[in-house]
């Protein structure tokens, strides 16, 4: 998930996701 304009790793809907947005 994306938070605050940082990467952040966690499972959301039963799939790991690393995003990172600026």
């Amino acid at each position: 998930s994306v938070q605050n304009g940082k990467a952040q790793g966690s499972t959301e809907l039963g799939l790991v996701t690393l995003t990172a947005k600026p």
